[in-house]
């Protein structure tokens, strides 16, 4: 059965990382740890410093799109907590299996 993560990351690099469910769970405090812990709106992040720091964790993200489908993900997995344009990190991951 496919996951919504490993769906949103098919046919990408991103499926090595985000679509990877050992992956994912192995280094989701890391990603985690990139997001403000209080709600903070996203015209307020440093979105290269943000993307930077993906890319060194190995989340090869190549476009806005896919930085974009790496945000959902960090959501639907519980990395991260979106309401609105406001961001945070989360407070309860989701196991990916």
């Amino acid at each position: 059965m496919t996951t919504p993560v490993q769906y949103a990351a098919r046919g990408t690099e991103l499926q090595k990382t985000l679509g990877n469910p050992a992956w994912m769970n192995a280094h989701a405090g890391e990603i985690e740890d990139i997001f403000p812990e209080t709600w903070t709106h996203v015209k307020n992040l440093d979105g290269p410093v943000i993307g930077s720091k993906l890319k060194s964790l190995g989340i090869d993200w190549s476009d806005q799109e896919e930085l974009g489908m790496c945000m959902m993900v960090f959501e639907l997995s519980g990395i991260i907590k979106r309401d609105g344009f406001l961001v945070k990190k989360g407070s309860s991951r989701i196991l990916i299996s």
